[in-house]
């Protein structure tokens, strides 16, 4: 029984052909009619065909290597047989392997890098107007630490000044004194037989101060 069906086939140089009849004896189809974009018919067995995934079929070799009739013109192909070597894998033993932990002890040595930091209190005492400033001395940062102290003190405040100056001045004082002073009167007496009258002399003699 022959059945036509119309799937494309392509092969291997990428020349195309339509199916256009099927020879089936018993279950298995034995040969395919596919006819060439040329208007050319080749035989195929059935078994050269391989079915893609995305539909129609392909075949290994090429048309020329098949039977092809040309209108009156038959065209048979003379092969010969080839020998290809294959080679597959093939499982001759089996093998199971088991995995088991171990643990044992190993010295490593691994260089580490660790910072220390080292600190150092040196006392000031010293009384400053303002907060110093966190600063660094080539690879030592200084922190200054202050507190607040209460401060109590004495000192000498000027209130003020007394200028003294000695002045001397001229006065004329007035006062009144008691004074005695003697007067002496002296009398001349002529003597007798002069020409003259007697004639009299008054002598004071003045004293500073009263006498006592």
């Amino acid at each position: 029984m022959a059945r036509k069906i119309d799937p494309l086939v392509t092969d291997a140089a990428g020349v195309r052909g339509k199916i256009r009849e099927l020879a089936i004896e018993g279950v298995h189809p034995s040969h395919a009619s596919v006819e060439l974009e040329d208007g050319s018919l080749v035989e195929i067995p059935t078994e050269a065909l391989h079915r893609n995934s995305e539909g129609g079929f392909t075949i290994e070799g090429r048309w020329n290597t098949f039977t092809i009739h040309r209108g009156e013109a038959t065209t048979i192909p003379v092969v010969e047989e080839t020998v290809t070597i294959r080679k597959r894998e093939r499982a001759i033993d089996r093998v199971r392997v088991r995995r088991r932990l171990v643990t044992e002890q190993r010295m490593v040595e691994t260089p580490i890098l660790r910072e220390r930091v080292e600190v150092e209190r040196i006392p000031i005492g010293r009384l400053v107007e303002a907060r110093p400033e966190t600063r660094r001395e080539g690879d030592t940062l200084i922190i200054p630490s202050v507190e607040e102290v209460v401060v109590v003190e004495k000192r000498l405040r000027l209130v003020e000044e007394l200028r003294i100056r000695v002045i001397s001045e001229q006065a004329i004082h007035r006062q009144s004194v008691q004074v005695r002073r003697h007067e002496l009167d002296v009398t001349r007496e002529p003597e007798p037989g002069a020409p003259h009258a007697a004639s009299s002399i008054t002598r004071t003699d003045d004293k500073d101060q009263e006498e006592s």
